[in-house]
């Protein structure tokens, strides 16, 4: 009954999003380290909930510095990019299970993953046949520090893991771009 419920609720949560962000499609990205329960009693907690909007507003920036970026140059600044998502790359704790797709561009629907230093990586959709970036989704590299969320006890240790990889992705993302 507690899945059906979560369930439920993920997917009203799923709807509302994509109505929310007006989004033209609404799409799931991969999260294979994280349980979702977990995610959601995190984030819905009176503790936690406050530092997880924080982290959200940090990243956005982060993200949406790089989707403004021509697809062409992220290419040129990041290198060939990847089918998949490797294995050993995890999403932030605090990132939505979902990407919101903006407006309709005539041509496919594209993802892949471009490898950003040894540290993180992001997964880059593209919309139409322009040189246009619809969304892009920043994930970090695992390494033996990493702790996958598995219950609300885990995240104070994967808060501060996540904090630690973001601010070293984030400043050699700043490098890169201000050359």
């Amino acid at each position: 009954m507690k899945h059906r419920t979560l369930l439920i609720a993920l997917t009203f949560a799923s709807l509302f999003l994509g109505l929310a962000c007006e989004a033209a499609s609404v799409t799931g990205i991969p999260m294979p380290f994280d349980d979702r329960a977990a995610k959601l009693s995190v984030w819905t907690n009176s503790i936690t909930a406050k530092q997880i909007e924080a982290d959200r507003q940090q990243y956005d920036t982060i993200e949406e510095q790089l989707r403004k970026l021509p697809e062409s140059r992220l290419k040129a600044l990041f290198g060939a990019p990847q089918d998949d998502v490797p294995k050993e790359y995890a999403v932030p704790v605090h990132h939505r299970e979902l990407v919101c797709l903006p407006g309709y561009y005539p041509g496919k629907m594209r993802s892949y993953f471009l490898p950003i230093s040894n540290f993180g990586g992001i997964l880059v959709y593209t919309s139409g046949d322009g040189d246009f970036i619809a969304s892009v989704t920043l994930y970090l590299k695992t390494d033996s520090g990493f702790t996958a969320l598995r219950s609300s006890a885990d995240y104070p240790a994967r808060h501060t893991w996540d904090l630690q990889h973001t601010e070293v992705v984030r400043k050699h993302i700043q490098k890169v771009i201000s050359k």
